[in-house]
This record gives C-alpha cells, structure tokens and sequence, in this order.
C-alpha cells in the first residue's frame, strides 16, 4: 500500500511486507480475515501520531500475547498481526468502515482486558489473553446502549413551580438496531417531576416489543439556564439495552408531542446516545458540525439554534406584517410628503402628520442610516439611501403625552406603511451610546420592520422576560441607573447616567432572523468582541470564523456563558458593592460624613442601579468559541464546539460537559473544572507538562492549572 505524510487509512492485506508503517499522521490500521492470507506475519511499526486499530466485526481472534507495550494477535486463518507501540494507539472493535458502520473504541489498557480477556495489562512479561475470541458486527462496548433524555421547563422552574409543569411532550423517538421505535404516553405529557417522568417513560417502555431488554433509570444532573442567566438543574433520564443493541438517533428522532405542538422558549431538550463506556456520543440537531474525538466546530450560522416563526419569543414580537421584498429603501424627505395630508395620529401633538411637521435632523439621519447598517447585517435585508419616498421615510413631529417617537408596520397599504417619526423635542443629550434617543430610534424602526411590543396584542412574553435587555421593544427598563458622583466642598450630589440597549438585542434579532432570514454573510472572520469596565448592554451576531470574546481588562467579576441565545454579565458590581466603593472614594479624598447618605442612595431603588447583570447577550444562531476573563474570580460555561478558555487572577470556575474538544488554561489562583456528571463518568489522566486530560461521553478537554474537579458527588483536588 501507498502511504503519505497526511492521516492514512490503510487495509491490511496480502501483498504487504512483513513490517508496515505509515509514519506521520493519525492512521488507521483495517484488521479484516478476508483480507490476510493463511499464516501471512505482519508487524506494524508506527510511532508517529494518533494512531489506530480497527478489527472488523466478524474476525476471530483464535490466540493473543499482550505485553505492556506490544501485543500480538493470531487470526483464525493462522495469520499473525504485531504491533509495537500498542501501548499508544487505540482500538475500534466491530463496525466496519467501508460501510461506514462505526465501533466500540477502546484504549489499550480496555482493549486487552475488555476484548483480549486478560485481567492486567503486565508491567513485564507477557501473558495470554482469551483463545477463539470473535469481534461482534454490531456495537456493544461493555455489553450496553444508552439513550440520554434531558427535559426541562426553565421557565417554571426558575419560578419555582416545577421543571416540567409545561411539558408539551408525549413521548419520544429513537432507534434500536436501524428501526426506529416510538415511546409514547398521556403519563409522559403530564409528568410534572423526573421521578414521575421517569415512572412514566418505564411503563411505556414495557408496551414496546423492541425494548424488551431496556431500563429505565434516572441518570446524571444536567445544567441549564433560563433567558436570564439563572443556573437550573434537571435530571437526565436514561434507557439501557441490557443485551447490547445498538441505540442511534437518526433523523426523524426526538421528543414527539400531540397536535404537532411545538415547544416554547422556556423549554430544554436534548437527546444524545452513549454506546459503551469509551466516549463516543451523537446527538439529534440539524447544525452543521463535525468531530473526530470529540473535536467538534461549527461552519458559519448554528441553524440548528435559530428560532423559528413558532417560537413564543419570535411570536411575541412578530406583529404579523413585513416587508416583500428584501431590497428597501429609505429618505430622509427634505419636504413633507403630499401623502401625509389629512392623516390622523393621536401619537402627533396635533393629531395629524402635517402640523408641526420637520425634516429629519442630521444627527438624527446619521444614526438612523447607522442602525440600518447595523440591521443589515443581522438579516437578509438591505437598505439604501434614496433622496425622497423611499420605502422607509424618516421625518419629525411634535409627539403628544410620553410618546417619543412612532412608526408603522410595513407595507405598501396605506403609503405612509413602514415611515418613521421622532419627536421635534427629542432631548440631544439622549443621542449618544446607550442613550435613550438611540434605544427609540431602534425601537421604532423595529415598529418599520414588523415587530410589535411584547406586552400585548396576541402572544406575550412572561413578566420575567419583558424587559429592555431582552428585546428594545419592551417599555420595561432594566438595571439602567448609573449614580454619578460629585462633591464640593461639605457638600455632595449624584446624578444618573442612564444606561439603555441601543442596537437590537437577542430576542429581537431571533424575531427578525425568524422573519426574514439570518445574513450568513457578515461577521464571518476570526472576530474578536472587546468589553471592558464601562457600562453597557449589547448582543453579539457572528455568522462564522473562529472568534473570541476578550474581557482582559475587567476587573470585577465575569459570568460567561458561551450558549447561543444566553447571556452573559460582564464585569458585575453588586448594588452593595458599589456603595462601599464610593465610600472609599470619599474617604481617601478626606471627605467625610456621606456614609448614610451613600447607602439611601443606593437603597433606595436598587433594582434599577446598573450592576453589569445580564449585559451581553449571544445571538441564537452565533458560535463564540474562544474567551479571555479578567482579573477577578469569573465564571465561564462552555458550548458544543472546541472551546479555548482562558481565566487570569482570581479563583474561576469553568462548567464544562456541553460537547467538543476544549482547552482550559486557568492561570493564576484556585480554579474548579465543574461537571453535571459524577466521578465514575468521567476519566482524567495527568500528562507532561502539567496537562490534565478529562473525557466524559461526550466531550474531552486538556487542563491548565486548574486546581479542582467538582463532580456532581465529590470534588477532586489535582496534584
């Protein structure tokens, strides 16, 4: 056979020397009868690379001598495979891969005593493993299949009415040996705790020809968290094949529900299969990812997290009219559009479109073709500037009560459909970032592109959710008070800086996204998104690339959440925390006596002080894979491809477990690895260089000076 210096996959057959090596690479090694002749003595020679062995399902294995890092395997046609280094390579027992059917994998230590049948790999010597032993066609790893079931409503939860009060779901899809089977129940959709769940998945199980030699268990906590970043717990349910059946989730699988209901935003499901105990998973999603040992990536949009029009978010704020065409235009009318005779508008001062009307403001022009810019990266829109009657036109009136600003819903019916009005007073100090006159800008172009508000006509959002970091479209603020400070001789004064999204955020760009399509087309680079100590709100669109969120310079603790469609806080100051700060202040400005004052400041509403809470948001759809923390104690939670985590001072603490193949380097200060898994679920071994190597079922990651393993029964304190 010819080899390269790239991963090879090499058949062993007849016409091979005695000695065989494919030198640089990960390759692969096919052991197949038919392939070899009788008493036919090959020796494979390869200590370059991840390499592997791959024993077909069918071959005999008639005699075998295992040393501590060579092993010899004698066919039952009298052929005789060695290999050196055996010790270093690993072993896929069964499956084929000119079928693509995959195997069990094992490391040499399970190869030898799992397969092989000996007790202990020997430190010295040989020994003899079992005699006439046939690797099995299908998949049985230690003799089991599992299926992984997660289910949780965050929303009652997180309000402390049960994980799944609002369950849509009846039962569920999977596939035992190729066929798919379907285990369904009333008991199913009406559970309301794991152990009712899991009462009711066995009772149903037992209905199921095809899962005769399945149980039903509860298995592994799982961590999620709701839209606000609040961490949740539920329990994985598990199915295992006691005779070794081959459990797959192929397309068509997943949870089923009566009348085809579709789930809500509150809602996390998973599915995933655990064939044996070696750490190879699947699992059910539409997202266009690879892996090869866990490793796992996202090429461009996550599709497999965008939210569809059946969402309750995108629902919530869908008011039900868009635009036909993908191609807008818009203007800035330097005089009043002869359409707007006669038009009544209880939003005017006046009632009407005409008296008091104004041309658009440059400030204003400049901002409102910044934020279609903006817009027409998140969707497959485009907007271009037109110098009268465009689809879009933007002007000013005098607006009447608290009314800032309106706009219409899109259209061609009547003419003035899709145009916007700010108000002729709009207060100039408000037009800077995260100002108010940006957040209304945005809001009512929201109005022009067809969203609605959340709070009203038709689908609502929770209480809990309706608010400005959510989505602009709210009217309910959120933490958006920053107290200035100021002093003067024995006297002191705060004023508020006021903090608001200016820019669309996560649940908003969904609902457009939804709507119109996602642009795949922009952000596609090697990103890099910078936040620091200032206050803000924002959220991230990233359509492909390798990016990384650096946070290097905060200095106040960071809770990073990598998951499409979460949030995460940056650089967080408690209300109390912020309080003694400026104590501080005074004090080492030799000002005294403000203490009690600082402290009613700070009471007095401490829901609205601004404290970092929920201030960055990740687009459904948008993969972030890399994060640099600052120097406090922070908190970061992978997501399902290869993350490169980076924590500086501080004691951190890093949620891993959702999929890939991570790097952690926790730096300076006590740092905690945390896993919804138990000990016995998870394997880690300490190599050179200080590197820890975790596995679980499915994912791995490589460790750097972190100091603990936090189990869901134990912690482990590393060397």
């Amino acid at each position: 056979m010819a080899f390269t210096s790239k991963d090879d996959i090499n058949i062993l057959q007849p016409s091979d020397s005695a000695v065989v090596g494919a030198g640089t690479g990960n390759d692969v090694y096919i052991l197949a009868l038919d392939r070899l002749s009788a008493g036919q003595q090959v020796q494979i020679s390869d200590a370059q690379g991840n390499n592997s062995l791959q024993l077909i399902g069918g071959l005999t294995i008639s005699s075998s001598i295992v040393a501590a890092n060579a092993v010899q395997l004698t066919l039952s046609n009298g052929a005789v495979v060695t290999v050196l280094g055996a010790d270093s390579f690993s072993y896929e027992i069964g499956g084929n891969p000119l079928t693509k059917t995959a195997g069990t994998v094992q490391n040499y230590t399970a190869f030898a005593t799992s397969t092989l049948g000996v007790s202990s790999v020997p430190t010295s010597g040989t020994v003899q493993g079992t005699k006439n032993v046939t690797v099995s066609s299908t998949v049985t790893g230690t003799g089991s299949s599992v299926l992984q079931l997660q289910l949780m409503d965050t929303h009652s939860l997180a309000a402390g009415t049960g994980p799944l009060k609002d369950n849509p779901y009846n039962g569920f899809r999977f596939a035992v040996n190729g066929k798919m089977v379907t285990v369904s129940s009333s008991a199913i959709d009406n559970a309301l705790t794991y152990v009712e769940l899991k009462t009711a998945i066995e009772t149903a199980v037992k209905a199921v020809p095809e899962l005769a030699n399945f149980t039903v268990s509860l298995g592994s906590q799982f961590t999620v968290f709701d839209t606000l970043g609040t961490t949740l717990q539920g329990t994985t349910i598990t199915l295992t094949s006691t005779k070794g059946e081959v459990v797959t989730t192929p397309t068509g699988s997943g949870w089923v529900a009566p009348g085809a209901v579709l789930p809500n935003s509150g809602l996390h499901t998973n599915m995933s299969t655990v064939i044996g105990d070696t750490g190879t998973s699947t699992s059910t999603g539409t997202g266009t990812s690879t892996s090869t040992n866990f490793h796992t990536s996202v090429t461009g949009v996550d599709s497999a997290s965008l939210l569809t029009t059946q969402s309750s978010i995108v629902k919530a704020l869908n008011g039900g009219e868009k635009w036909s065409s993908t191609s807008l235009t818009y203007s800035f009318d330097t005089t009043r559009p002869a359409d707007y005779t006669g038009v009544q508008v209880n939003s005017a001062a006046n009632g009407n479109l005409t008296t008091g009307w104004q041309p658009l403001s440059a400030t204003l022009s400049t901002l409102s073709s910044e934020i279609l810019s903006s817009i027409d990266k998140l969707v497959q829109l485009s907007f271009t500037q037109v110098s009268a009657n465009g689809d879009m036109r933007f002007s000013q009136l005098p607006t009447s009560g608290s009314v800032a600003a309106f706009a219409y819903f899109p259209g061609t019916t009547p003419s003035y459909s899709g145009d916007v009005f700010i108000d002729t007073g709009i207060d100039s100090t408000t037009l800077g970032a995260g100002g108010y006159g940006q957040k209304t800008i945005t809001h009512e172009i929201g109005h022009a592109l067809g969203l609605k508000h959340p709070f009203k006509d038709g689908v609502t959002l929770p209480t809990a959710d309706d608010n400005r970091v959510n989505t602009v479209m709210s009217y309910t603020d959120y933490q958006n008070q920053v107290p200035v400070f100021t002093s003067s001789g024995s006297s002191a004064n705060v004023d508020y800086q006021q903090i608001y999204p200016d820019r669309f955020m996560v649940y908003d760009i969904a609902a457009l996204q939804a709507i119109y399509g996602a642009d795949s087309t922009t952000q596609t680079g090697n990103n890099t998104y910078q936040y620091g100590t200032s206050p803000f709100y924002a959220s991230i669109w990233d359509a492909g690339g390798t990016d990384t969120l650096d946070l290097s310079t905060t200095t106040a603790s960071d809770t990073v959440d990598l998951t499409p469609g979460r949030y995460s806080s940056i650089n967080t100051r408690s209300v109390s925390t912020q309080a003694q700060e400026q104590k501080q202040t005074f004090a080492s400005q030799g000002k005294t006596g403000f203490d009690s004052w600082i402290d009613s400041v700070y009471s007095q509403q401490p829901s609205t002080i601004y404290t970092g809470t929920h201030n960055l948001g990740i687009a459904y759809g948008a993969i972030i894979e890399n994060v640099i923390t600052g120097s406090a104690a922070d908190t970061v939670t992978d997501n399902k491809v290869d993350n490169d985590i980076k924590t500086s001072a501080g004691n951190d603490l890093i949620y891993l477990g959702a999929g890939g193949h991570d790097t952690i380097d926790g730096g300076a200060g006590t740092d905690s690895v945390s896993l919804a898994l138990t000990k016995s679920q998870v394997t880690y071994t300490s190599e050179a260089g200080g590197l820890i190597r975790l596995v679980g079922t499915t994912f791995a990651a490589d460790l750097y000076n972190v100091e603990k393993l936090v189990f869901t029964d134990q912690t482990v304190t590393l060397a």
